[in-house]
């Protein structure tokens, strides 16, 4: 095992400096939860500071810190995990990231939420609902961190229809050993040029940096809808007025386009949620003024038989007209 410094009352002034008093903890201020997870195999292993950071920068100068005085330095969200990855087993400093809690942004354009490490996965799940998003991955801790399920790759139950945390996260921020601060991934599914980074630091508990803004993708809460778009307005208008209806409200869908074929087609799909199919068909001869968009669900036996429209005339419109 790598041979690390001790913390000097010098190093431990200049930690305290960079979070403040009120969260920097040592020697008998530090509680005995900072010494293990949820798993007791691992046994118990005290730091000798425990450091409670909210941003990047504070990340960023404690990692310089630690790095450059060879001090060890052990991430920690809630503690939930059964890994062993937040147990302090070479002392050193815990980089507790639990204050790091707040949801940042929402894109909906793409469909992703940008938030802080520390923010819980149920309280995300919660409030991606009332955006009209799901976030899929469900483990079994719904009080662990989303940074904790990054760093751990957690799957759950969901796993085996929408897959784990992995197919989730589009991009993060993260704080090299070193203090350097990188950008990784996109926020957009396609994105195949490089070294895949973002990948080889999800799930690497830890030990390659530290994640302090991770940006998920969520998929759509319902995909049901029938849309009718004049067709001068192109695809960018048909796509803007696509809309799920939902308990007889009109929400924000959560689609994103597969392929164009002459400006006759445009299939999306739910993103990660149930497959949804845009079909924008022939103008009915009764309208020639409209195109019009179908928006089903398939249903597990792939034959669709249910058409969800504002209007059955034109409903029935569509089915006679439809561009095969």
């Amino acid at each position: 095992m790598t041979k690390y410094n001790k913390i000097t009352p010098e190093i431990a002034e200049k930690l305290q400096a960079i979070v403040g008093a009120k969260r920097f903890f040592a020697k008998d201020a530090v509680k005995d939860d900072f010494s293990h997870d949820e798993m007791p195999i691992y046994g118990k292993y005290y730091p000798e500071v425990v450091c409670e950071v909210e941003s990047t920068d504070e990340v960023s100068q404690i990692m310089r810190l630690c790095y450059e005085n060879n001090i060890p330095v052990t991430p920690r969200g809630a503690g939930t995990g059964l890994v062993g990855g937040c147990v302090p087993l070479c002392g050193g400093v815990v980089l507790c990231t639990t204050r790091m809690n707040k949801i940042l942004s929402y894109d909906m354009n793409n469909l992703v939420v940008h938030i802080q490490p520390g923010v819980l996965l149920c309280d995300l799940a919660a409030d991606a609902l009332t955006h009209g998003l799901m976030y899929p991955p469900d483990p079994g801790e719904k009080t662990a961190t989303v940074g904790g399920n990054v760093s751990t790759n957690a799957g759950g139950m969901r796993a085996v229809k929408y897959g784990v945390t992995r197919d989730y996260v589009l991009a993060m921020t993260v704080v090299l050993p070193d203090g350097r601060v990188m950008e990784l991934g996109k926020t957009v599914c396609k994105t195949s040029s490089g070294y895949s980074l973002l990948h080889l630091m999800i799930g690497s508990e830890g030990t390659l940096g530290v994640i302090t803004e991770p940006v998920a993708a969520g998929g759509a809460e319902r995909d049901v809808a029938l849309v009718a778009q004049r067709a001068h307005d192109g695809v960018d208008g048909l796509l803007g007025q696509a809309r799920v209806v939902s308990d007889g409200l009109l929400r924000g869908a959560g689609m994103v386009v597969e392929h164009v074929e002459h400006e006759q087609a445009v299939v999306v799909h739910a993103v990660r949620g149930g497959p949804a199919v845009v079909e924008r068909i022939r103008a009915p001869p009764d309208f020639p003024e409209l195109s019009w968009t179908l928006l089903h669900t398939v249903p597990p036996n792939g034959i669709c038989t249910d058409y969800n429209s504002i209007c059955a005339d034109d409903c029935q419109g569509g089915w006679k007209n439809r561009a095969i």
